[in-house]
């Protein structure tokens, strides 16, 4: 149980990174928004938490989606920026919630993991 959990969180965040790394530099050669790559990361945290809530159990299924997106409130934001993407429309609003080193303010990575684990709680209802 604790090795599929493990590879099922190995597998979640190597998607999230993949999707993060890929559409920044996408976003940013083909001009469009990074923020269309939301979709693609909605199927990613339901997939995860169904296949976490079949083989496991709906708590592990919520609790992937919740480490997944701490992945994504913190490195997800280093990479988005080191790789340019296109968030020309919330950059200034991006601003106030970022130290000078570009880490994330707690309460916004707290917010971003809980509405995570909302999603997860929905990829449980899906089994």
């Amino acid at each position: 149980m604790t090795i599929i959990f493990l590879l099922l969180l190995a597998f979640g965040i190597l998607l999230n990174g993949l999707l993060i790394i890929i559409g920044s530099i996408a976003s940013r050669k083909l001009n469009f928004k990074f923020s269309y790559l939301s979709l693609f990361s909605l199927i990613i945290y339901l997939g995860i938490s169904y296949w976490g809530s079949v083989l496991i159990n709906p708590v592990s299924g919520i609790t992937l989606a919740g480490l997944i997106g701490l992945f994504e409130a913190t490195m997800g934001f280093k990479l988005m920026l080191k790789f340019n993407a296109n968030i020309e429309d919330f950059r200034e609003e991006l601003r106030p919630i970022l130290d000078d080193n570009y880490n994330p303010h707690p309460g916004l990575v707290m917010a971003m993991v809980l509405a995570y684990m909302l999603i997860g709680w929905f990829g449980t209802l899906l089994v």
